[in-house]
């Protein structure tokens, strides 16, 4: 399925972007496969890593070098939020802090 640049959606890059992680989470050896294109202060893990080479084999012709580094810049960013959250301690029983209630206005019938 080729797209052309105008008909990508947000909705259809997320999409894509999702299915790549998905892809690269459940084959664990293509990301120990991937080798890092260039070295940077903050190395994204090989999982990172291979998120962003399946972004880029999918959709890397629509990026500039700029908007490439954005996205490894922003995966970096991810993965930072990711691990901060992951070491937070959180008990079994931990019940949310807010509660959502849906809210319907009156229909004046």
């Amino acid at each position: 399925m080729s797209l052309e640049p105008s008909d990508v959606t947000r909705r259809s890059f997320l999409r894509e972007a999702a299915a790549g992680a998905v892809a690269t989470a459940a084959t664990p050896q293509l990301g120990a496969a991937v080798q890092p294109a260039a070295p940077e202060k903050h190395k994204l893990s090989t999982v990172g890593e291979a998120q962003l080479q399946a972004l880029l084999a999918r959709r890397g012709m629509q990026f500039s070098d700029a908007q490439k580094a954005d996205l490894r810049r922003m995966l970096e960013q991810m993965e930072q939020t990711s691990k901060t959250l992951r070491e937070f301690p959180v008990d079994d029983n931990s019940e949310p802090a807010i509660l959502f209630r849906v809210w319907r206005k009156e229909a004046n019938a």
